[in-house]
């Protein structure tokens, strides 16, 4: 087993080096606003929010509907998207010769943001019908994603811009979102959903993310959880999941690497398992049921986004060790960051249920956040207080957000849940 270990992770490295090619990179668009919200008709705002370790995040403010409310503003609504995992491909010449066997044509190879709350037709995207349904909402996107704005402190080709992993978002970014809505609203507590790795910083800040993150549980009415995870042990997406089981993850950081280039990953992928990479969508995401598949283009325009190196890594070591525990930086480094030798665990029986109702939706056929690592976090997270779970046996992963019948299945209920006494 050692030497088969040894094996792949000289094969990745070797895949690693051996990468030469630059991909093709257009500027971004100039807004989330601008491109996927104002064009429907609705009215939004781009705000900048700080975090206390100086990275400047991005914030979309959709105060109304279409139509002006007659009164007040609404009861206001956060939203945060999942997992990010990659750099920006905005060259049909290039993304035609990563995705060969694929062949899609102009898309943009980032990960999960803001964006996949506003992706669809206004009728389907969850955003959008919250503020049709007299909600404040605002969208968050976490540190160096497309819709953020870098740091006021680091350059990005400083380590320091890409030193960060879910401790970060769970210590810093999640609580800077809660605080600046909050506030901006006098003091109301808000709803919060959130969506695959967004469920998993709220769960880590609540349960050991520092004094700042623990507060949020007194600025939380209630709580939706798309997708949730913590464990990634049954973790089955072809793509992550040999990611993590070859160490791939593992030889980035050791590399230097700052941001987590997805490319790199799926060329070594790619190469391991050709057949992981016949369906980019199914290899990268797993199977889903709901998703249209005409809209392909549309969705990898903007799945997925840039993100660490070590935040990738980090969730590999949960994979490999089956713990929820904070960055493993090795022993030494350990000792310098957290007292001891090995990396402390988030204790989720800490986390303050008892605190706000809490809305669970697990999908039977997810294979990132695998219904058995969901059992897990349930049974580890504690009973008090008034929690609902729903299972929609015939969900994957990305139905919750990109899916045709969440606007059905799943959104009426977050409002009902919302408006429920």
């Amino acid at each position: 087993m050692a030497s088969l270990r040894s094996s792949a992770l000289a094969s990745v490295f070797l895949n690693l080096l051996e990468l030469s090619f630059v991909l093709g990179q257009q500027g971004k668009p100039t807004s989330l606003c601008a491109e996927l919200i104002v064009p429907k008709g609705y009215p939004c705002d781009e705000i900048i929010v700080e975090t206390a370790d100086g990275f400047l995040l991005g914030l979309q403010h959709i105060p109304h509907g279409v139509a002006a409310p007659s009164g007040p503003a609404g009861p206001a609504v956060l939203l945060l998207h999942g997992l990010s995992a990659a750099q920006y491909i905005r060259n049909e010449a290039s993304a035609s010769l990563l995705f060969q066997v694929v062949k899609f044509v102009s898309v943009d190879c980032s990960r999960e943001v803001g964006d996949n709350f506003v992706v669809n037709d206004p009728k389907e995207d969850l955003a959008l019908i919250l503020a049709d349904s007299g909600f404040d909402v605002y969208i968050g996107s976490n540190r160096n994603t497309q819709w953020s704005h870098g740091s006021s402190k680091y350059k990005p080709e400083e380590k320091a811009y890409w030193d960060w992993s879910l401790d970060e978002l769970s210590s810093y970014d999640v609580p800077a979102f809660v605080d600046y809505v909050y506030n901006k609203t006098g003091g109301s507590k808000l709803f919060y959903v959130a969506h695959s790795q967004g469920t998993l910083t709220l769960y880590a800040g609540l349960s050991g993310g520092g004094p700042a993150a623990e507060q949020m549980k007194d600025k939380l009415r209630r709580a939706v959880f798309l997708a949730p995870s913590a464990y990634v042990t049954y973790l089955n997406a072809a793509i992550p999941a040999i990611t993590f089981d070859v160490y791939a993850d593992q030889i980035l950081p050791i590399l230097g690497v700052g941001p987590a280039d997805f490319n790199q990953i799926l060329n070594i992928v790619c190469k391991i398992s050709p057949p992981a990479c016949s369906d980019f969508f199914l290899g990268y995401i797993g199977t889903n049921s709901y998703i249209n598949d005409t809209r392909r283009p549309t969705y990898l325009k903007y799945f997925p986004q840039a993100t660490s190196s070590y935040n990738i890594n980090h969730f590999g070591q949960i994979r490999r060790s089956g713990k929820f525990q904070k960055y493993d930086r090795g022993a030494a480094e350990n000792l310098k960051v957290y007292g001891q030798k090995d990396p402390p665990l988030y204790d989720l029986s800490k986390y303050p249920s008892e605190s706000f109702p809490q809305l669970f939706f697990i999908g039977g056929r997810d294979q990132v956040a695998n219904p058995r690592d969901a059992a897990r976090l349930l049974s580890e997270l504690p009973s008090t207080g008034d929690r609902e779970v729903v299972t929609l046996p015939d969900y994957g992963h990305e139905d919750f957000v990109f899916g045709q019948r969440s606007y059905i299945d799943v959104y009426p209920k977050i409002i009902s849940f919302f408006r429920s006494k």
